[in-house]
């Protein structure tokens, strides 16, 4: 099975600045309880060493763009909500006063029947056929 991995745009953080200034970074105040946030630097969707995210670390918009921003649940795991996370934005001088919340919902999904043999496995089918004779 594969597992479905979230990849987070600037717009999942409803931003808005009364001066109108850009989202500079987004600081991650606390992580999900469950799964893996973490910033995907050569975006292979494979939690490499120091990619994933702890509390205060911040993730620059340019990496948010570059589709970076991801949340990879544990494999075959769902709930809605299944995990969240609290996260401060910044517009570039200041972060905002109050943490907010990302709810993360997963759906599960019926994956196909899959056999896994070792080579100490023995695998016998059988099978009724009509003997002509």
């Amino acid at each position: 099975m594969k597992t479905r991995i979230k990849t987070f745009a600037a717009s999942d953080f409803n931003y808005s600045d009364i001066d109108s200034d850009p989202l500079s970074q987004v600081q991650i105040t606390s992580i999900p309880g469950a799964g893996t946030l973490y910033n995907d630097a050569n975006t292979d969707d494979v939690v490499d060493g120091g990619e994933a995210l702890s509390n205060n670390d911040v993730v620059s918009k340019a990496d948010i763009d570059a589709s970076q921003l991801k949340f990879k649940p544990v494999a075959n795991a769902n709930g809605s909500p299944y995990a969240t996370f609290d996260f401060k934005v910044n517009d570039g001088t200041e972060y905002s006063a109050s943490a907010y919340t990302m709810t993360i919902n997963v759906t599960a999904v019926n994956d196909p029947p899959a056999i896994t043999l070792t080579n100490t496995d023995v695998f016998i089918h059988t099978w009724n056929r009509s003997d002509p004779d």
